[in-house]
């Protein structure tokens, strides 16, 4: 069964979606988050259905098998990083969470809209100040 997009006519396996924290993954390159599908690029699409799949920690080595055929580490971290501007310039919340208390560096996702919900702007004071 296939799925087309009504807003660019992509057509896509929903079986091969990740579905996680309201954000539905196509790995061919298109990413949607409570909203409407967005192109991107294959590899950014490959490393948040990645994460969004796995049940929890992933090495850099493990991401990297994913995404690349390369073995330099390295590639893992530029895509990260370019992920996470492409997430920032769309507007999209980051989902991501670097993680170094491994024996092996890597990365877990996280739910950005639990996260965002306990934070609390710098400027205002907690009900704890009394200045």
């Amino acid at each position: 069964m296939t799925a087309p997009c009504p807003a660019c006519g992509h057509t896509a396996k929903p079986d091969h979606f990740a579905y996680r924290d309201g954000w539905a993954i196509d790995p061919t390159g298109f990413v949607a988050f409570k909203g409407p599908f967005l192109r991107t690029t294959p590899a950014r699409a490959k490393l948040l259905h990645a994460l969004a799949s796995a049940t929890g920690f992933m090495t850099t080595d493990a991401l990297l098998n994913r995404i690349s055929r390369s073995d330099d580490a390295k590639v893992v971290h530029v895509q990260i990083c370019n992920l996470r501007k492409w997430l920032a310039a769309n507007g999209l919340p980051d989902p991501i969470h670097a993680d170094r208390g491994y024996a092996a560096p890597g990365y877990r996702w996280r739910n950005p809209v639990s996260v965002n919900a306990h934070a609390t702007p710098s400027n205002q004071r907690s009900q704890h100040d009394h200045a």
